[in-house]
């Protein structure tokens, strides 16, 4: 088999995550078809169809456990608090892209968090993790960021907290439809503005691109 790859000349981890993929390619899918052509948005395609439908899934996972293996980074993000300082930490660490640590964050993190990519200012498309509850809440794609929130600020190149700070749950979350029935049990739901997420977010203005680390302490905005 022969991989050719465009390499960055400014960012290793792409180019090494593009290897690692076109290997997930030859070792799972090289009996399927003879060549397989992968873009940066199938570099990118970590949707949630089933694996059969979705090969490039299966590369990028391939990839991220070759890069990234479970028993070396899950102790690793367990030891710090949820923190996008940290997951840069550790994709210099791992020599992987930051969107490719977030992702492995999120699949294995045991905290309610969400990481947000934004494209000239609105919300692009949103991972979230396990204990982040869609049912109560969702990110719309296509939502202009708060004006409050930190990538609002980063986005124009002012001045960021480097920590995670709180922000209103209002600048990020809506209200799922039916969150407010539950098994037909009636629910109390805490107003999002009165609920603050921890954010720490980052925005690449040469390419217009911005990723956000969303965190709910406690795993979750409401109480029964």
């Amino acid at each position: 088999g022969i991989i050719t790859v465009n390499p960055s000349d400014t960012y290793l981890g792409r180019t090494r995550f593009s290897i690692g993929h076109e290997l997930g390619h030859f070792e799972m899918h090289r009996n399927l078809r003879e060549a397989w052509n992968c873009t940066t948005a199938d570099m990118n395609d970590w949707s949630v169809r089933a694996n059969y439908e979705n090969r490039e899934l299966e590369a990028n996972e391939f990839a991220a456990e070759l890069l990234m293996p479970l028993k070396l980074v899950r102790p690793d993000l367990d030891r710090d608090q949820p923190s996008l300082s940290a997951l840069k930490e550790l994709a210099t660490r791992y020599n992987v892209s930051l969107s490719a640590i977030a992702y492995r964050f999120i699949e294995l993190t045991r905290e309610a968090c969400a990481v947000v990519f934004v494209r000239q200012g609105k919300v692009s498309y949103s991972w979230r993790s396990r204990l982040f509850d869609t049912q109560r809440y969702r990110i719309p794609t296509g939502k202009l960021v708060g004006e409050k929130s930190i990538a609002f600020q980063a986005a124009r190149a002012l001045k960021t907290p480097p920590r995670m700070t709180a922000v209103s749950a209002r600048e990020w979350l809506v209200e799922s439809a039916g969150a407010r029935k539950v098994s037909g049990a009636p629910v109390i739901v805490s107003p999002l503005e009165s609920n603050p997420v921890l954010e720490q977010s980052e925005y690449f203005r040469k390419v217009d691109f911005g990723i956000t680390l969303l965190w709910i302490q406690g795993g979750g905005l409401i109480r029964y």
